[in-house]
C-alpha cells in the first residue's frame, strides 16, 4: 500500500466514519432480524400449519366404533397396524397413535 490510502484510511477511522458504519450495520442488523421475528409468528415454518387456522379434528362416529372395537383386541397396535387404520379411517397415524395412547391413560 502507499502511503496515501494508509494515510486516508487512519484519518478516516480517528474522524469517526467507523463508528458511522457499525450505526448503518446495528440498523440493518435490527431490519433483518424483525423481518425475521415476523416470520417466526406465523408458525407457517417447516411446513406446519399456523397455530392459528389449524382446529382439531374430531373422530367421527364410525372412526370412534373402529378404533374402540380395535382398543378392546389390541390396546397398543404396532406401526403397521396403525398405518392400516389410519388408511380405513382416513386419519394420520399420529392421531390414531395419540387416540391409543388416550384411550390407554382413560382405562387407569
Amino acid at each position: 500500500m502507499n502511503g496515501i490510502t494508509e494515510t486516508s484510511a487512519h484519518d478516516a477511522f480517528d474522524s469517526g466514519s467507523s463508528l458511522d458504519l457499525n450505526a448503518e450495520r446495528r440498523a440493518s442488523h435490527s431490519t433483518t432480524c424483525s423481518d425475521s421475528a415476523n416470520d417466526d409468528d406465523t408458525g407457517a415454518e417447516a411446513g406446519r400449519p399456523s397455530p392459528v387456522n389449524k382446529k382439531r379434528a374430531r373422530a367421527t362416529r364410525e372412526q370412534l366404533a373402529i378404533l374402540e372395537d380395535t382398543f378392546l383386541t389390541n390396546t397398543s397396535p404396532n406401526a403397521k397396524l396403525r398405518a392400516i387404520l389410519s388408511k380405513k379411517l382416513n386419519m394420520t397415524e399420529r392421531s390414531i397413535q395419540i387416540w391409543f395412547q388416550n384411550r390407554r391413560a382413560k382405562v387407569k
